[in-house]
């Protein structure tokens, strides 16, 4: 819920120095940036709502020629309920609202309760009550007055301008551009992108930062003690947007927030089962530091792997018969297979406290491929060469979560009745490989018992 009041800070920031806005969103205290009405009543909401002791209540701000304000307000306290999971809250004032104001608060409630609940965008678009058909009916884009434009509309427009961004920091962006109540626009889509990256931290992309750090921590608790409220009000919106939302957002996880291509890459991981505790635990993945330097963070439905601000690759989960599977792996391009492998173990391990002995041995054998490195089809130069029949062995050794352990000492049990040249061929491999190496040749035996394996000892 703070991601309104940031946005509403934002909004006057943009309007008195371009520079900053884009640097950092808001100054680093945020004190010289005012509280517009929205801000206030979003505090009293919060005062009255999180505080075992409200410190502070004022009645709306009456508006003068803008209507739109009042209304605004209103929606501050629905931006609390949608936190509180509760459609009335104490002390709320007595709006007078209609049909339109109806809607804007249900849309308000239902879509940050499922953004906050791991929902992605489209299905929070497509799963609120008539959201999707009067969002295609209303004419939001195209309303250009300055007065009374309509709480739908600004609801609207503040829903785009986090559609079509990928973090905090560019919703707001998108947001000040629209015409109208700046302060409005922004603090609904700053509520909306709080919800699923959530705000804490602004991290911008390259061409902002002229030689600064791409990132700034908002330092705003000193606002409600400054406007007169208790002064550890912020820290508890903060504390209780934490404690309500279902995963570690985005904006927490400090990673590139530049372009990337991905690349899908063979799922060797797709036979590994987690229990619905278990994948909890996964999307609540902690903080890196110096005990876990492997992340995991949630965003539009997507699973990210990141380390110290370099993010590794990405990947989805499943439910299938009360059980949760991985699916859709793929590269960021930063890092090479195998280091997304080893991510994913560490990150499942330290950060969640998720052990999988198989997962373990799966990420045994990818440290030993030579040829096999997360293609989904053989490359296409080895495909009919000696080099392709390793690779595919390789391949199906990861997916079959085959004990390397084991078979390791079978191997070399096996490798002590060798004699001669065939002594002298096996040894040139470690035992690890060799278990690899007579797995392949028992493959390749089952096709083709006839022809000779000669060339086995090529790997």
């Amino acid at each position: 819920m703070v991601g309104a009041l940031v946005g509403d800070l934002a909004a006057w920031t943009y309007e008195h120095d371009r520079d900053l806005f884009f640097r950092q969103l808001v100054a680093d205290d945020g004190v010289d940036a005012q509280l517009s009405a929205y801000s206030k009543a979003l505090l009293n909401a919060a005062s009255y709502n999180l505080l075992i002791c409200p410190w502070i209540h004022v009645e709306p701000e009456m508006p003068t020629t803008n209507k739109d304000c009042y209304v605004g307000q209103w929606v501050m306290w629905q931006i609390v309920a949608a936190w509180k999971d509760r459609s009335e809250l104490n002390a709320m004032p007595s709006f007078v609202t209609g049909k339109q104001e109806f809607y804007a608060g249900r849309f308000v409630r239902q879509l940050i309760r499922s953004l906050r609940n791991g929902a992605t965008k489209s299905e929070a678009y497509y799963s609120t009550f008539s959201f999707e058909d009067l969002s295609k009916t209303w004419k939001w884009k195209t309303e250009k007055s300055e007065e009374n434009i309509g709480i739908l509309t600004y609801i609207f427009r503040a829903w785009d301008s986090f559609y079509r961004a990928f973090d905090f920091t560019s919703t707001i962006h998108n947001a000040v551009k629209w015409p109208g109540d700046k302060h409005l626009t922004a603090a609904i889509a700053g509520a909306f992108a709080d919800a699923m990256y959530g705000c804490e931290i602004s991290y911008i992309k390259k061409k902002y930062a002229k030689g600064s750090e791409p990132y700034h921590r908002f330092n705003i608790n000193v606002i409600s003690e400054n406007n007169g409220y208790h002064h550890a009000l912020v820290m508890e919106m903060f504390n209780h947007s934490k404690n309500a939302r279902t995963f570690y957002p985005k904006n927490n996880a400090l990673t590139n927030v530049e372009l990337h291509t991905w690349l899908p890459v063979m799922n060797i991981f797709e036979n590994i089962s987690f229990s619905d505790e278990e994948h909890k635990s996964i999307l609540l993945s902690a903080p890196t530091g110096w005990d876990c330097r492997y992340g995991l963070y949630l965003d539009d439905g997507w699973i990210y792997i990141y380390r110290s601000h370099v993010l590794i690759g990405r990947f989805q989960m499943q439910k299938l018969e009360e059980q949760w599977f991985i699916i859709n792996p793929q590269l960021s391009g930063e890092m090479p297979f195998k280091s997304f492998c080893i991510a994913i173990g560490n990150a499942l391990y330290e950060g969640c406290r998720v052990m999988k002995p198989e997962m373990n041995n799966t990420l045994q054998v990818v440290e030993q491929c030579k040829y096999f490195n997360g293609e989904t089809d053989v490359p296409q130069q080895w495909k009919h060469e000696i080099n392709g029949n390793f690779w595919y062995g390789e391949m199906m050794f990861c997916k079959g979560h085959m004990n390397l352990q084991k078979m390791t000492g079978e191997a070399e049990d096996i490798r002590k009745n060798y004699r001669g040249e065939k002594l002298l061929a096996a040894m040139k491999y470690k035992p690890e490989q060799f278990a690899i190496l007579l797995y392949i040749e028992n493959l390749y035996a089952k096709w083709h018992p006839y022809d000779s394996l000669d060339w086995i000892y090529c790997y």
